[in-house]
């Protein structure tokens, strides 16, 4: 996936963050506070503003009370065809990841921290 296409789904991602949040009801604050992280990082994902870190997916996905594979699966189902392929992607790494040992996934979680932090 190019820089562009990746950029393209980090914004087409905040956009139906925001719309499934709108549809529950909540505040970018409430969705915040279910999942135990600052109105400011709903914001940002929502407005593909700022690196959009795992850690705040997560807390996305818990503040919808979804696990992570069913945020991307409630994401596939209302986005377009280039998102799906990419959220189709992710749901097979993420259901990998969620099979490593917690010591695995440490490791994982900060190699891709530092994957990030560069173009």
């Amino acid at each position: 996936m190019s820089v562009n296409e990746t950029k393209l789904y980090i914004k087409k991602f905040g956009d139906l963050v925001c719309r499934l949040r709108k549809e529950k009801g909540l505040s970018q604050e409430e969705l915040g506070k279910l999942g135990h992280t600052s109105q400011m990082t709903i914001q940002r994902i929502e407005s593909a503003t700022g690196g959009t870190k795992l850690e705040s997916i997560i807390a996305v996905a818990d503040g919808f009370g979804l696990g992570l594979v069913d945020l991307f699966k409630e994401v596939e189902e209302r986005a377009p065809q280039e998102i799906k392929d990419f959220s189709a992607e992710w749901r097979k790494l993420s259901l990998e990841v969620n099979s490593l040992s917690g010591d695995k996934k440490r490791w994982l979680i900060r190699v891709l921290k530092e994957i990030i932090k560069y173009p």
